[in-house]
């Protein structure tokens, strides 16, 4: 009886927003692009409260790809998946896209939440999307290195607009051909 009204008031901490640790990468207490053998990513973030692993990246196809953060990340749910920096900030959510990680002990992937981004392909092929979005957010003219927050297709043509961390935006368009 006990048990489970500790695990009922556990899992209503969660639920509320309370932060829990993510599953950490051995070693290295911070791994992150200053030492990364870096690696391209194709997939979206998600996670569950109940899930052992707490957060994992489901790429295009459908499959599970168990995933690493940076020590100091926990997780909140509130009520979708949030990645609070050690600062307690949100730094990844719920649906945001994932393009890079390093490569750790075991093979396994730590993701890099500065390779991550939200994104609406909208009308755009999915694929063309995908692959375009991390170039795009890492090539705006005027970039001043401010974090992107999202990427958002507007036509099937390759229009985009890139919201900023800061909220201030850059449109262009990306090329089809390439």
């Amino acid at each position: 009886m006990t048990r489970g009204l500790l695990a009922l008031a556990a899992a209503a901490l969660i639920a509320a927003g309370c932060s829990r640790p993510l599953p950490v990468a051995p070693g290295d207490p911070v791994v992150g692009v200053q030492a990364c053998a870096g690696v391209g990513l194709d997939g979206f973030l998600h996670g569950d409260p109940t899930d052992p692993r707490t957060a994992w990246v489901v790429r295009p196809d459908g499959t599970r790809q168990d995933i690493l953060f940076p020590a100091g990340y926990t997780a909140a749910f509130s009520p979708a998946l949030q990645v609070l920096d050690p600062n307690g900030r949100v730094a990844m959510a719920e649906g945001d896209y994932v393009y890079g990680a390093c490569v750790g002990p075991g093979d396994e992937l730590t993701i890099d939440p500065e390779e991550s981004l939200a994104l609406d392909c909208g009308p755009a092929p999915a694929e063309f999307c995908r692959a375009n979005a991390p170039s795009i957010a890492a090539n705006q003219a005027g970039h001043d290195h401010r974090d992107v927050a999202s990427v958002r297709f507007t036509s099937a043509e390759g229009d985009y607009v890139v919201t900023f961390e800061d909220g201030t935006t850059a449109e262009g368009k990306a090329d089809l051909g390439g």
